[in-house]
């Protein structure tokens, strides 16, 4: 059942769905106003919560046992978050999840589930599992104010990412389009080509020696000089002036992992413009997050470059 509610969570509420709420206090009220809209289940909501949340908290789903207990089914963190409570933990008694006693009924509560570890607690009850009786209860722990935490996070800058900053090894990840065409107009791809023509030079060699034009989800690799390297991921389909997005998420999503390996290969930070938003027509909340998903969330430092406006 978890894993049908990850793949609603993914499915009806998307990459880029509802970002900005990701600052804001979570609380189960707006879980429950978000699924309204939406018309999926509360816990595919609070998924999506937390993977989008930057303070320290967790998901949690508890079951009522024989002796009346419940015990915790599973918890979900925040990604960074060492959530103090632990599946199959018991609930203390005299918990909010207690009062949650009948579906659709909700309670919050400040406790302490595991010593010196203060949490807000918000909940609703739901329907039983199969065969149960006694309402499942799901909701968000919260950690209290003041609690050590970093949630990783893409690093936005104004700048130009052909001069990537900090030291060390460097990736520079930019997207093309899935032709042989040159890297024409005023582009980050054009710019990079008329920078440094010995990167484009080996990315055309390479892929007219196939006889056939890089295929959507491709990587290829080069470097600038001994540190710097770039990666020109293939996720724009076609190119010049369109009605219809060029960039493709899928492919985009495809190649971010490559970048990923690529950069862990060579010890490398990940650095690149706003890609896909420009000849590729694509919305920088849905690529944001899938840069995020596959770079940032695995733990490769990642910064993006815009131009002043």
């Amino acid at each position: 059942e978890v894993l049908c509610n990850i793949g609603a969570a993914e499915l009806l509420m998307p990459s880029g769905s509802f970002t900005q709420l990701a600052d804001q206090r979570l609380s189960i009220q707006k879980v429950m106003d978000i699924r309204k809209e939406y018309d999926v289940s509360v816990e595919a909501c609070l998924i999506r919560l937390i993977k989008l949340a930057r303070t320290p908290c967790a998901a949690f789903c508890a079951s009522a046992h024989q002796d009346g207990r419940y015990k915790i089914d599973y918890v979900i963190p925040a990604l960074g978050y060492d959530c103090p409570v632990s599946v199959g933990q018991r609930v203390p008694m005299g918990s909010a999840v207690y009062e949650a006693n009948a579906i659709g009924f909700t309670a919050v509560g400040t406790e302490e589930w595991t010593a010196g570890n203060s949490l807000r607690v918000e909940c609703v009850g739901l329907a039983p599992y199969p065969g149960g009786l006694v309402p499942r209860v799901v909701g968000l722990l919260i950690a209290a104010a003041g609690t050590e935490y970093r949630a990783p996070e893409i690093v936005e800058v104004v700048g130009d990412a052909l001069q990537p900053r900090g030291t060390g090894q460097r990736l520079v990840a930019h997207v093309v389009p899935d032709t042989n065409s040159v890297w024409g107009g005023n582009g980050f791809a054009s710019q990079l080509r008329r920078r440094f023509p010995d990167v484009w030079t080996k990315f055309r060699t390479e892929t007219t020696a196939r006889h056939c034009p890089p295929k959507l989800g491709e990587v290829f690799t080069g470097s600038m000089d001994e540190s710097i390297h770039v990666a020109h991921m293939v996720a724009q389909h076609g190119i010049g002036a369109s009605t219809n997005q060029r960039l493709r998420y899928a492919a985009l999503a495809e190649c971010l992992t490559t970048v990923r390996q690529v950069a862990e290969e060579l010890g490398a930070s990940v650095h690149m413009p706003r890609v896909g938003t420009g000849h590729g027509g694509a919305n920088w909340d849905i690529v944001r997050e899938l840069i995020a998903e596959e770079l940032v969330d695995k733990g490769v430092p990642t910064t993006v470059y815009r131009w002043p406006s």
